[in-house]
């Protein structure tokens, strides 16, 4: 049995039904996902109902910091894109070594933020946009931690975190998460085609420029923060229409970094 905190609406918990522990045949038969979110917590069992998986896959609206649930109780605790948004993401690894049971695993899966830019090749994003989009990322993560809201470098860290826990046998991997197309597209790359314009949203892009401004008003002048987010709405619309138009050649990164650990078998 699996636990997903943070589940939001459950995506993860259907690609780790059928996931084994170490005991050769053995197949998780259940994951329970577990977010603060009532919207998401609802939309995840209406689609698990639809899907005719609710044994399966269980949510649970609850603080991830605060599980319902008794300590050992879970084969493996995972995370996905979680801790980036908690301001003590100690916290939440100490409940996640809690419910795991001796032997268990503890998996962190978090977004390469730097990475992502760095390895994103796109013509529309010069070299000058994108050690721009580097330092207001810098500035942000920093100012997001001294105001206690969030914790943007959770993939650089979430080794030490496991450590620090009492795991061991800790190991991260990343998974580049490469999305690339070359015209004319193939059937395979007009599905990438179809996810990349269903990702974008110049408004949510927006959005997130705003919050980053605002993280990073002490350290970078508003006058070239608001260059940068103009040559960034550019880019994005230019590559937004010409995936319209299935002329748009590149590659999109979106690398998650996983980091697993074990925790202890109890002393006798």
């Amino acid at each position: 049995m699996i636990a997903d905190l943070g589940c939001g609406r459950g995506e993860l918990g259907r690609l780790l039904l059928g996931v084994g522990s170490d005991a050769p045949g053995h197949v998780a038969s259940r994951v329970d996902g577990f977010d603060a979110d009532p919207d998401q917590i609802e939309a995840a069992r209406g689609r698990a109902r639809a899907e005719g998986l609710t044994g399966k896959l269980r949510f649970e609206e609850a603080d991830v910091r605060s599980i319902p649930r008794s300590d050992a109780t879970y084969d493996a605790v995972v995370c996905q894109a979680l801790l980036t948004h908690v301001s003590r993401p100690e916290e939440v690894v100490s409940e996640m070594v809690r419910l795991v049971r001796p032997g268990g695993l503890v998996a962190v899966i978090e977004p390469d933020l730097p990475g992502a830019i760095q390895a994103t090749d796109d013509r529309h994003q010069s070299d000058l946009l994108r050690a721009g989009l580097l330092r207001r990322l810098e500035t942000a993560t920093q100012g997001a931690a001294r105001r206690g809201l969030g914790s943007w470098d959770a993939a650089a860290t979430a080794d030490t975190l496991l450590e620090s826990a009492g795991l061991v046998e800790t190991h991260t991997r990343t998974e580049e998460g490469l999305l690339r197309l070359t015209p004319p597209y193939s059937p395979s790359e007009e599905q990438v085609r179809a996810a990349l314009l269903s990702w974008t949203d110049l408004d949510a892009l927006a959005a997130e420029a705003a919050m980053q401004r605002w993280l990073s008003a002490d350290a970078f002048p508003n006058g070239e923060l608001t260059v940068l987010e103009e040559a960034e709405r550019r880019a994005a619309e230019s590559r937004t229409e010409e995936l319209r138009r299935g002329q748009w050649h590149g590659t999109v990164a979106c690398p998650l970094v996983v980091t697993v650990g074990r925790r202890p078998h109890s002393s006798v």
